[in-house]
């Protein structure tokens, strides 16, 4: 891909010994528990001393700012934007691949990180797009990834956007059962080549963020394998085609094994089917994706457990071939966020450090704190990581509403007005939920090589750009 030289400076990156690790606040109890679920949920051993695949060292942050801010990619009037360590993302698409048996098919789940030009470095490595709508879809095409490594997921299809992925031979796992009968019409009416799946919710119990858990007793997703068993195998007998069971647990928040008790579940499945119909017509099973990231800390994201668990609880599961749908686990620590500090205020006793992003980008931290968190760091005006004092915190947003905090009494190195914030982990789920409100503009998104070579992934939108979207 064509790249853009930096001046990085030569030198070797390495992990510094102590990295800058904003803490929490012990007066947020509500935080410190989320922090405690989440780490629940990530068993992953920290990354040895040196490690410079898996994750991002903080030098390589503050080059990258340095450079950025030097060629006025960061200035005033483009206070924010997001920098894909490109390094990072091409380990992790390599260590997932090497987890699993050569025919899965690893499928990036686009809600994460939609960017066409990001997908075409999954795509040189193997990995393939799952999209939860047409325009996802159409990324997916735009990144030229091949049909057959597109999964068409979506709770809501109309026969029209069935029929955009059935002409063009994607799989498609339907939501429910009556959307089989409206496939069966529309892939005879297209001749489409495109393989079919049926998801299930497993029905597990809970997770730690409910907003996210998807194998709960009642649930929008899938058809509930608990109550509705026997209709679903009546369905795989009626419908001949379908030759996939899908099942996907959860996201963040839901613990590995609860991962690979949906796997399992939907292994059984699939033996009872072919046992019924007295041929192998389920031969793939899509497990979804759902792993966790640590957001406080840097270690690394683990692609091992999960299919070290699978055999020792479902080692008939790889008789199947396999989908994976994993998409934060990908991408959310491959990216990092830099915001400047516009101003500095007391109110109320409170200390607030005003930035250039909020709910616009950082949703769910936004609204639900207690549950979603980034760490953030202080860089100063130059790009350099500051280690000065700390104090506890409100950081607020652009956005025209009280509650625009993307972090509540958080412990910071305080920043001048003019500073850098960079939010990390920061690849997955913030410019993807990116909100309308106040028509702040979507930032500009950037891969950046350790060799110092930048490339642009997404324009940043301009004002023609939102006037556009609100015209007639």
């Amino acid at each position: 891909m064509e790249a853009t030289t930096l001046a990085f400076s030569a030198s070797p990156f390495v992990l510094p010994t102590q990295p800058n690790r904003p803490a929490f606040n012990s007066r947020r109890p509500a935080t410190r528990v989320a922090t405690k679920m989440i780490r629940q949920s990530v068993k992953t051993p920290a990354a040895p001393p040196g490690e410079q695949l898996a994750i991002t060292p903080n030098n390589f942050i503050a080059q990258t700012l340095r450079a950025a801010i030097a060629d006025g990619t960061l200035c005033s009037a483009s206070p924010v934007a997001i920098f894909y360590d490109l390094q990072v993302l091409r380990h992790n698409a390599r260590a997932l691949r090497a987890a699993f048996p050569d025919n899965t098919l690893h499928a990036f789940a686009l809600k994460a990180a939609p960017f066409p030009r990001l997908l075409e470095y999954f795509k040189e490595e193997g990995i393939g797009a799952e999209c939860a709508s047409v325009v996802e879809l159409a990324c997916s095409e735009a990144a030229g990834i091949p049909s057959e490594n597109v999964i068409f997921d979506s709770p809501a299809k109309t026969n029209e956007q069935l029929m955009y992925a059935l002409k063009r031979g994607f799989h498609v796992n339907a939501d429910s059962i009556s959307e089989l009968k409206a496939i069966a019409v529309l892939r005879d009416e297209c001749q489409s080549t495109s393989t079919i799946g049926l998801r299930v919710n497993p029905q597990l119990g809970s997770a730690t963020i409910a907003e996210t858990f998807t194998a709960s007793k009642a649930c929008k997703f899938g058809e509930g394998l608990r109550e509705k068993r026997d209709d679903i195998i009546a369905a795989f007998e009626r419908y001949p085609f379908v030759s996939c069971v899908h099942v996907h647990v959860g996201s963040q928040g839901c613990a590995v094994d609860v991962i690979a008790d949906g796997a399992k579940a939907a292994a059984e499945l699939a033996d009872d089917v072919n046992s019924r119909v007295g041929s192998k017509q389920v031969h793939t099973i899509d497990i979804g994706g759902g792993l966790s990231v640590d957001y406080f800390s840097d270690v690394a994201c683990d692609f091992d457990t999960l299919p070290r668990l699978l055999r020792e609880r479902c080692d008939g599961l790889f008789k199947y071939r396999l989908m994976t749908e994993f998409g934060r686990h990908m991408s959310a620590k491959t990216a990092f966020m830099a915001a400047q500090v516009t101003a500095l205020k007391q109110s109320g006793g409170k200390t607030y450090v005003i930035c250039q992003v909020g709910a616009d980008v950082l949703m769910r931290p936004v609204y639900q704190p207690e549950k979603w968190a980034h760490r953030l760091e202080t860089y100063d005006h130059a790009g350099q990581l500051k280690q000065s004092r700390s104090a506890v915190v409100e950081v607020g947003g652009p956005l025209c509403f009280a509650g625009d905090i993307i972090a509540r009494d958080r412990e910071l190195v305080m920043p001048t007005v003019g500073d850098w914030l960079v939010v990390r982990d920061a690849g997955a789920y913030t410019l993807s939920m990116h909100m309308r409100h106040t028509s702040q503009l979507a930032p500009p998104v950037f891969g950046v090589e350790r060799d110092g070579s930048r490339c642009l992934l997404k324009r940043g939108e301009t004002i023609e750009d939102s006037v556009r979207f609100w015209s007639a």
